[in-house]
């Protein structure tokens, strides 16, 4: 049978994946078998993807969705199929998988932070410092092409995001991130990590079309989008509810 990445497990796959990680941590200390019930909670909420050998679970990860955001919350393979290549293909899989979802955006906390330069290796950015996090390594992957920031000039339509709040002396600091966009359904869509009380603006020369909290950014089709910005589409002040 090979090896493949499947969604819909059976008991007997976390029997099996029990059994391997009670084996890692008896030996090494390490691993997560400490997470039993987080693992067997997304069983039972069709929130994990494993990877079976010969229909043998060899590696899986955990997850939860929140709207357009996916959230990687474990990823573990068995450890004597490590450093084959078997984890890419099963985080790609079930990145291919959330995208077929209508998912366009993949967040994780590295846990161990020393797994930073695996999710590196796979495509991952390091979130901006949010307030929130205490110091721990987060980081993301865009599942879909979005739009790039680039510089503009003062006649340009863009959305401008600062990596903190209101009060904004533009002088003393330019926005952290500019966007230029030209039409009000965006080809590609804007996703950034975010905290919610930065400030964001959208502005078409000298004309300020809204500038607020990104919380309080009433532009946005996309709402609960957790630590994210995510603009598919904008719509005038005199059309918003």
């Amino acid at each position: 049978m090979g090896v493949k990445t499947i969604f819909k497990p059976t008991k007997n796959h976390i029997l099996e994946i029990e059994k391997w990680l009670l084996e890692e941590q008896s030996k090494t200390g390490d691993g997560f078998y400490c997470d039993l019930n987080t693992i067997t909670s997304a069983f039972k909420s069709s929130k994990i993807a494993i990877l079976i050998k010969d229909n043998y679970a060899i590696g899986f990860i955990t997850y939860q969705i929140y709207g357009l955001i996916a959230k990687i919350d474990i990823a573990e393979i068995e450890p004597s199929f490590r450093k084959k290549g078997l984890g890419r293909k099963m985080v790609n899989d079930c990145l291919d998988n959330f995208k077929n979802k209508g998912i366009l955006v993949t967040e994780l906390y590295c846990a161990p932070k020393s797994s930073e330069l695996i999710w590196k290796g796979l495509d991952f950015f390091n979130f901006p410092i949010l307030p929130h996090d205490n110091g721990k390594i987060r980081m993301y992957k865009p599942l879909v092409c979005r739009l790039e920031t680039k510089e503009t000039n003062q006649i340009d339509e863009v959305i401008e995001l600062w990596d903190y709040g209101t009060h904004v002396n533009e002088q003393i600091r330019p926005p952290k991130w500019v966007w230029n966009i030209n039409s009000s359904k965006l080809k590609n869509p804007i996703i950034q990590p975010a905290f919610y009380d930065w400030q964001i603006r959208w502005r078409k020369g000298n004309k300020i079309i809204e500038s607020c909290k990104v919380k309080n950014f009433d532009s946005i089709a996309s709402k609960n989008c957790g630590d994210f910005v995510i603009i598919k589409e904008l719509k005038k002040t005199d059309e918003l509810q």
